[in-house]
């Protein structure tokens, strides 16, 4: 399942959830979230970070504004109710396909990736199995 990251909230390898505290806090800022579904639009594959993990990612240079509007209301309500902001100073709306690939320029796709979004969900990512648990998820209005 492909997915998009808006707020990591730890590590938690070995565990089938995270500790219940953390979901249940995280399902109560989430529910204060409140948005309407919107389009997100992917034109380019690139690689990101560096040294030896560099994902290929799809990205858009511009645009996604509604999906940073989204990661900065759940910020807020992620703060307000006991979370330390998540450390990124600038969320950048990306979709990963492959973990440690080669670095390759940035490639324009013939036609963009689109879909349109409709909720988020609270994901338990059980790192290096590929196994993605969905905890709770809110629908846009």
């Amino acid at each position: 399942m492909f997915h998009i990251t808006l707020y990591p909230l730890g590590s938690y390898n070995g565990r089938p959830e995270p500790p219940h505290e953390v979901a249940f806090a995280a399902m109560q800022a989430a529910s204060t979230v409140s948005k309407t579904s919107f389009q997100v639009v992917f034109d380019r594959a690139v690689s990101f970070g560096n040294g030896d993990n560099r994902p290929l990612v799809l990205w858009r240079k511009e645009g996604n504004a509604e999906l940073k509007a989204l990661y900065r209301e759940l910020d807020d309500a992620m703060r307000h109710i006991g979370f330390a902001s998540d450390g990124r100073e600038k969320f950048e709306p990306h979709m990963t396909l492959l973990y440690r690939g080669h670095l390759i320029p940035e490639v324009i796709l013939d036609e963009p990736v689109t879909w349109t979004v409709r909720d988020f969900v609270l994901v338990h990512s059980l790192q290096g199995e590929g196994e993605h648990k969905h905890l709770c998820y809110w629908p846009l209005n």
